[in-house]
């Protein structure tokens, strides 16, 4: 495994995940690990080896969370936007919108 993050608040949002609570999946000393940019590793710290890893991170006092994706984009916005480049955003919307 490339990166082991141990220690940490996790939040699966997948309640079968050893070591979960509750709907959102919490592991409340949790772990995660990837290899090659894949999640290889999800549950309690204390299941897995840290040896196994090429970097460790410490984690605790830290939350981590699954990536958020942004669905709501309007294209046509967004390739409006570099042709006002010395406008505050805020301006650019409410003048050119």
């Amino acid at each position: 495994m490339d990166t082991l993050v141990t220690d940490t608040l996790l939040v699966t949002m997948d309640p079968t995940v050893p070591g979960a609570t509750g709907d959102l999946g919490i592991v409340d000393d949790g772990a995660v690990g990837w290899t090659d940019g894949e999640i290889t590793y999800v549950g309690p710290a204390a299941e897995v080896e840290t040896a196994d890893a090429d970097r460790t991170v410490n984690g605790d006092g830290c939350l981590t969370l699954p990536g958020f994706v942004n669905a709501h984009v309007h294209g046509r916005h967004t390739l409006l936007r570099g042709a006002a480049q010395d406008v505050p955003e805020i301006e650019w919307m409410t003048r050119a919108l």
